[in-house]
């Protein structure tokens, strides 16, 4: 049952490549399509032009000599020794520019055959000239053994006359240049199909040649794996056309060898945060149960549990969250809040806290601002916890409120304690990262509380910032936007504590 769902699981990458055309291709059909158009546009364009050139040829050719009878009979009134010339001996004079022979045939007004071509009734019948009478008429003939004709006739006036006293029949032989044009026809579907396999083949080599650099490119990429995620694409001189792509493929890596730097990272603080709890639960309960101990002795080992699973249960719910945040993108509850009446609440619930310590928090600032409350309260909670685990005795810790000329909204917690070096401020964001793992234990710290912080800010399209002096204490800012973006994602917030 097993395998048969595998089968069927979907089209693989392999069975998609074959269905689908290649780049080389498409480019090569797109190519030989052109060049078939091209050249059939040109054929047909000097095909018209030679189809044409011989028409008004011959149709000049025979009206030429219709017009020059008809200027005859107009001044010598039907002279058969001027005409025979014309009439007899012409048409059996070779034409070597045209390879046609020509006719001619006068008649009367009755009908009667004044003089013609010999032989022109044989090979013309009468009913294949137009009719006209005073204009010139023309029509093409066939005859029943394949020959063509261009037939013409009119009829002729006396000078100064508008009776008909002659009609003129002229037919020109045009066999051998219909010869011609189907013989041309031939040689251009010759060209044309010569044009296409020629132009196809040239489109292919061309395509393979320019899409050369990308085969190389897709070499280079395909020796990129996990474990090479430091090679990059850019050295290489690519086209320009490609070198956009290769940028894009080099960031890309940069993102990607970030991501599994910090996930490798990750992986291996979630280790430790979890094993050492794990730890202390089982050899605590090994060294407890291994005698018999007082009610006393079991009761200290179930509070220490307690402690450690308190501790566990905090840790599952941050990272619960940053996944949530990280994975689907919270859907915000944006709301116009009063900063104050919020800071002071959050100064409230950790006043027990900090009495106990002899800090002590005011609240400063009045604004309004577009946020989510419950994960506000949640950033300023979680930095407040901070500033009292790490401020000393009757310190000060400052919640405040201030709008930029930006508009940007800036909220901060500013502390007198004992300050963060340097070097650490660029990675006190990251995931489990701690100053000093003993001073970041005590009081619970897991070293997510900053992270959690960043990503609330991301969500409000915001960015938290944190400043430090040995000695002096600490301020992080929380830069908000005037109207932050709510991501689109559909997840509901648990109304948790602050922590």
């Amino acid at each position: 049952m097993s395998s048969k769902s595998d089968n069927t699981d979907g089209p693989t990458l392999h069975s998609a490549t074959r269905r689908s055309s290649s780049i080389t291709t498409r480019l090569a059909i797109s190519y030989g399509c052109a060049m078939f158009s091209v050249l059939l546009i040109m054929t047909s364009f000097l095909y018209w032009i030679l189809v044409t050139n011989l028409k008004n040829e011959d149709y000049e050719y025979l009206f030429d000599k219709v017009e020059l009878l008809q200027k005859i009979l107009q001044k010598r009134d039907a002279n058969l020794r001027v005409l025979e010339p014309e009439v007899i001996w012409e048409g059996h004079k070779s034409q070597p520019s045209h390879y046609v022979t020509s006719f001619a045939r006068i008649e009367d007004a009755q009908g009667n055959t004044i003089i013609e071509t010999p032989g022109m009734s044989t090979l013309i019948p009468d009913s294949a000239f137009p009719t006209a009478n005073y204009r010139v008429r023309d029509n093409s003939w066939q005859s029943e053994d394949g020959k063509h004709y261009l037939l013409m006739t009119t009829a002729v006036t006396a000078l100064n006359d508008t009776e008909v006293r002659w009609r003129i029949y002229a037919a020109l032989e045009v066999t051998k240049e219909y010869q011609l044009i189907q013989e041309y026809q031939k040689r251009i579907i010759f060209v044309l199909g010569l044009g296409i396999i020629i132009s196809g083949i040239i489109g292919i080599l061309i395509t393979r040649h320019a899409l050369r650099p990308l085969r190389k490119l897709t070499s280079v990429l395909e020796k990129i794996t996990t474990d090479q995620l430091h090679q990059r694409v850019v050295p290489h001189r690519w086209p320009t056309e490609l070198t956009t792509l290769a940028w894009s493929f080099d960031q890309m890596l940069d993102r990607l060898e970030d991501s599994f730097r910090r996930l490798s990272q990750f992986s291996a603080d979630l280790a430790h945060e979890f094993r050492t709890p794990l730890n202390n639960l089982i050899g605590a309960t090994e060294v407890t149960l291994s005698r018999p101990r007082s009610a006393d002795e079991y009761r200290a080992l179930l509070e220490s549990s307690a402690e450690e699973d308190s501790r566990l249960s905090r840790l599952l719910e941050s990272l619960l969250f940053l996944a949530r945040v990280d994975g689907t993108h919270l859907q915000l509850n944006l709301q116009q809040i009063d900063v104050l009446h919020e800071l002071e609440a959050v100064r409230e619930f950790y006043y027990a806290l900090s009495a106990e310590r002899s800090i002590a928090v005011t609240c400063t600032g009045n604004t309004m601002l577009a946020a989510d409350p419950i994960l506000f309260r949640r950033a300023v909670s979680n930095l407040l916890a901070n500033a009292i685990r790490h401020t000393p005795l009757h310190g000060e810790i400052t919640l405040g409120v201030q709008q930029q000329d930006s508009r940007w909204v800036d909220v901060y917690v500013s502390d007198t304690g004992s300050g963060i070096p340097d070097q650490h401020l660029p990675k006190i964001f990251d995931r489990f990262y701690r100053i000093e793992s003993s001073r970041s234990s005590e009081g619970g710290g897991i070293g997510l509380g900053l992270a959690i912080v960043q990503s609330i800010m991301r969500l409000h399209g915001g960015v938290a910032e944190i400043k430090s002096k040995l000695a002096k204490g600490t301020t992080v800012l929380l830069h908000f936007p005037p109207q932050p973006a709510a991501n689109a994602a559909n997840t509901d917030i648990a109304d948790n504590d602050y922590a």
